[in-house]
């Protein structure tokens, strides 16, 4: 994770990073969660997770390509959350994840909660336009490149008026 402006970054909070760290650990040792993830096994993607996690973390810019369906838009950013909050990192992982139509960030978001077997809204989320499905605990979200683009503008501005 890389800070590219300090009053813009991720922040570094070590009690939340700490809470971050019992849920996971927590919600890793239901039947529910252990079931789903052996079906996330069975993915291309998950044979390259280390890989990609070391490249990622070492990398300003990653390029990730694959064929469809092999897990580049459901499971990379989850490997990501997923290993930020195992190191006890996770207040300062946010993720945003840009698809090309509207319907595509609901039903990716709505399905990558499921697979976390999570409330959408929750951990995931998403915001297209008008439409946010998202609570402050939301740290991964799926939105359109406009919903994208208007919310690094809009941070853009409050740094400067820092």
């Amino acid at each position: 994770v890389r800070k590219l402006d300090e009053k813009l970054g991720p922040t570094d909070d070590p009690l939340m990073n700490s809470k971050l760290k019992e849920e996971f650990q927590g919600r890793s040792s239901r039947s529910d969660v252990k079931t789903m993830l052996e079906g996330r096994k069975r993915l291309p993607s998950f044979s390259m997770r280390q890989d990609l996690l070391s490249v990622i973390l070492s990398s300003r810019v990653v390029v990730v390509s694959g064929e469809t369906g092999c897990g580049k838009t459901t499971q990379v950013p989850q490997f990501i959350l997923d290993d930020m909050d195992e190191k006890g990192l996770g207040s300062q992982c946010n993720i945003i994840c840009t698809q090309p139509r509207r319907i595509s960030a609901i039903s990716v978001a709505d399905r990558v909660a499921n697979e976390r077997c999570e409330t959408l809204g929750d951990t995931v989320g998403y915001q297209i336009r008008l439409e946010v499905k998202r609570s402050e605990r939301t740290r991964l979200l799926f939105c359109t490149t406009v919903s994208a683009r208007g919310r690094w503008r809009k941070k853009r501005r409050k740094g400067r008026d820092m």
